[in-house]
């Protein structure tokens, strides 16, 4: 795609969506464009996601969280502490530690557990953009965080309310120059020390209570003290964890909730390989004569 020398595709930043269309249309679900001197990679449709999970994206030919980090505002090291930048590889190996099967079924009770008190609460009509992004949030974090994070709902709150702030302070200026005094800038820098804050706090409580003998919660937060992560890298983490955890997938399920809801038909196509996948890898139970209502 042509693009202005050095700065790229301009419209990628303040006309998004109708770029990537117009692109599309004009090239195919297969096209790049460039960033600030960064070849970005545009994938779309069933042969394009074929090519990312099994071809150049499983070579590391083309990374998604690296590409992620090109117009994102991720902490640099200058924000929080005099450590080492951002390793997008150090990212992807503690996130498999965390996602072993082991944990994942350890994790089980307390997802169910959180998903029944977080739909208690729900109304018999429901913001999907709220309730079910604030879902996916209680789950990363217990999953891959704190259960500080996970038990407090107002912590949980405050630390949602500083990470969108920082996804909201980035802009294609912020991100061409990102010293350059602004409103974004102050916004990233107050939600970065909050962040900061919040994790150093919790750190610190953790170490004291190991030094005293006390118990500490076997999560993931602990987990990157024990493996020698520090302040900054825990923060780096957490900010890219969010971001595949909450940002993507808390749009993707209540935009999946409203298709479904237009698109009915689906509907008990998903329920019979939801009870399909219960009977096949549980001992469940499953009422068939009481249908799973979407309604």
């Amino acid at each position: 795609v042509p693009s202005l020398p050095f700065i790229g595709s301009w419209r990628f930043f303040n006309k998004r969506l109708d770029f990537l269309r117009e692109c599309t249309k004009i090239y195919g679900p297969f096209f790049k464009f460039t960033i600030m001197g960064n070849q970005v990679f545009s994938l779309s449709g069933t042969e394009a996601r074929q090519f990312f999970f099994a071809g150049a994206g499983n070579r590391h030919e083309v990374n998604l969280l690296e590409g992620a980090s090109l117009f994102r505002t991720t902490p640099r090291k200058a924000d929080v502490a005099d450590d080492e930048k951002f390793n997008v590889t150090l990212f992807q190996r503690r996130l498999t530690a965390l996602l072993s099967n082991q944990r994942i079924e350890g994790h089980l009770p307390n997802w169910s557990t959180d998903i029944n008190d977080q739909m208690t609460q729900w109304d018999n009509i429901i913001d999907p953009f709220k309730a079910l992004y604030d879902l996916v949030f209680l789950i990363t974090s217990r999953t891959l965080f704190a259960h500080e994070f996970a038990n407090d709902k107002s912590l949980r709150k405050k630390f949602s309310d500083l990470f969108m702030d920082l996804e909201n302070s980035s802009s294609f200026i912020s991100n061409l120059a990102p010293y350059l005094p602004s409103s974004n800038r102050n916004l990233r820098s107050k939600a970065i020390t909050g962040m900061f804050t919040i994790v150093n706090d919790v750190m610190t409580k953790r170490k004291a209570a190991k030094a005293e003998g006390r118990s500490i919660p076997d999560d993931g937060f602990q987990y990157l003290i024990d493996s020698g992560d520090s302040v900054s890298d825990i923060m780096n983490f957490i900010n890219m964890g969010l971001f595949a955890g909450v940002i993507t997938t808390g749009m993707q399920v209540p935009w999946a909730i409203v298709h479904l809801s237009v698109n009915r038909k689906w509907i008990p196509l998903i329920l019979a390989e939801l009870k399909a996948a219960v009977e096949s890898h549980t001992n469940v139970a499953i009422d068939k004569t009481k249908p799973l209502d979407l309604s």
